[in-house]
C-alpha cells in the first residue's frame, strides 16, 4: 500500500472511530477494552479473508497478515464465541410482532392494525405475541412495545400506534442499532469501494452545507415524513415477498436505512 493511500485511510478510519470512542468513553470503558476488540475481529476477519481467497486460515498465516504474535492469535481464537446478544433478539421480535399486527388477517383489517383484547385464544395480543415472538411472554412484550412508543394499552386493550420499532428507553437496545445499523451501512460503503464489485448497492445522500438555520427544522419534519412513507412501502413489499416456510433456508437478508444528521456552523 502506496503512502498516500495509506494516509488516507488512516484519516478515514479515525473518523469512523470517533464516535465509537466516545461511546466507549461515555459508558466507562477504556482504551484496552477497545484494543482487546480490535485484536480478536482482526483474527476473525483475517481468517475469513484467508477462507474466502482459497487459502488455509493457519495460525501462522493469521499472524502474517495481521502483525499479531503466533500465540496472541491461539489465545484470541480459543475464547468462548460471544453469546447472541439479548437484545438483539428483543429487537427482532419486536418487529415480527409488530409486522404480524399488519399483514397477519386475523389481527388486521386491510393492513391496518386493529386494536386487540389482551388475552384470548385467537385475535388477541396474547395471540399475536405467540405466533410472531416465540416463548416471549405476551406481558414482556407489551412492557417492551409500551416502552418503545409502539402500543398502548387501556381497560384490556391494546392499540398499535407505530409499526416502527425504536426502542425509547432499552439502552441496550440502542447499542444493538448502533452496531448493526452502523456496520451495514459500513459494509455498503466497502463493499461499493471494492474495483472489482460489479452488483453496487444503492447508496446516495443529498446534503449542503448553505442551509438557514432557519430552515433546519422545517426540513427535519419533511425528512421524517417522506423518509417514514418510503420505509413503510418497502416494508410492505418485503412482507408480501417473505417465504411462506419459517424454516426455509432459500433465503436472504436485506435491509434499508435512512439517517439524518445535523451540525450547527459549517461541516468539517
Amino acid at each position: 500500500m502506496n503512502s498516500t493511500l495509506h494516509n488516507a485511510l488512516i484519516n478515514t478510519s479515525e473518523k469512523l472511530v470517533r464516535p465509537i470512542v466516545r461511546l466507549f468513553l461515555s459508558h466507562g470503558l477504556d482504551h484496552v477494552a477497545l484494543a482487546d476488540l480490535c485484536r480478536r475481529i482482526f483474527v476473525e476477519e483475517g481468517a475469513a479473508m484467508l477462507r474466502e481467497d482459497g487459502q488455509r486460515a493457519t495460525v501462522s498465516a493469521i499472524a502474517g497478515m495481521t502483525g499479531l504474535s503466533r500465540k496472541e492469535v491461539t489465545r484470541l481464537q480459543s475464547l468462548p464465541p460471544e453469546a447472541a446478544a439479548e437484545s438483539s433478539q428483543r429487537r427482532h421480535r419486536a418487529v415480527q410482532v409488530l409486522g404480524g399486527w399488519i399483514h397477519d388477517e386475523e389481527f388486521s383489517d386491510d393492513g391496518v392494525a386493529r386494536p386487540l383484547p389482551l388475552q384470548g385464544e385467537q385475535g388477541s395480543f396474547a395471540a399475536l405475541v405467540k405466533r410472531y415472538s416465540g416463548d416471549v411472554p405476551s406481558v414482556a412484550m407489551l412492557g417492551l412495545l409500551r416502552s418503545s412508543g409502539n402500543v398502548t394499552e387501556a381497560d384490556g386493550v391494546v392499540t398499535q400506534i407505530s409499526p416502527v420499532y425504536l426502542p425509547m428507553t432499552t439502552p441496550l437496545d440502542k447499542l444493538e442499532i448502533f452496531g448493526t445499523d452502523g456496520a451495514e451501512l459500513l459494509r455498503t460503503i466497502e463493499h461499493n469501494i471494492r474495483a472489482d464489485t460489479d452488483t453496487p448497492r444503492f447508496q446516495r445522500k443529498v446534503s449542503t452545507t448553505e442551509l438557514r438555520v432557519d430552515a433546519l427544522a422545517a426540513f427535519r419534519e419533511l425528512n421524517e415524513r417522506e423518509a417514514m412513507v418510503l420505509l413503510e412501502k418497502l416494508n410492505t413489499w418485503l412482507s408480501e415477498n417473505e417465504v411462506d416456510e419459517p424454516d426455509s433456508q432459500d433465503v436472504a437478508y436485506v435491509s434499508v436505512g435512512i439517517y439524518f444528521y445535523e451540525e450547527k456552523g459549517r461541516a468539517k
